[in-house]
């Protein structure tokens, strides 16, 4: 972010570009799920029967909800269905322009997954 900062001084750029500081490089969930099951003893689920899954609970009590805090965001979850997916492209092309780090950023692994599960205690 610094870097894009000290561009933007040197530019003469709108003032208001954006820019999407997310990583321009996407790895793909598969690869990290080996990480995240050797941290915890879950299995991966299609989004669609997780939806289900939630669906299946038509008057969430209080202990649902703290059990499954996903249920207060099931409108959000069936929008993202209908849209065809849970991912909206950015176009980080500025941002890479104006940071050498960005240009420099791999996706992430299964390595730097396990490192922050680990060190988020999550």
């Amino acid at each position: 972010m610094v870097e894009i900062v000290n561009t933007r001084h040197q530019s003469s750029e709108q003032p208001w570009a954006v820019f999407h500081l997310t990583n321009p490089e996407a790895a793909q969930w598969s690869s990290l799920i080996p990480a995240i099951q050797a941290q915890y003893p879950v299995e991966p689920v299609d989004f669609a029967a997780w939806v289900a899954d939630l669906e299946s609970i038509p008057n969430p009590s209080s202990a649902d909800l703290a059990s499954k805090p996903a249920l207060k965001l099931l409108s959000f979850y069936h929008g993202l269905q209908e849209e065809g997916g849970i991912s909206v492209p950015l176009d980080v092309r500025r941002a890479r322009d104006a940071s050498r780090s960005m240009r420099s950023l791999g996706s992430i692994s299964a390595t730097l997954m396990q490192n922050w599960l680990q060190q988020w205690q999550f």
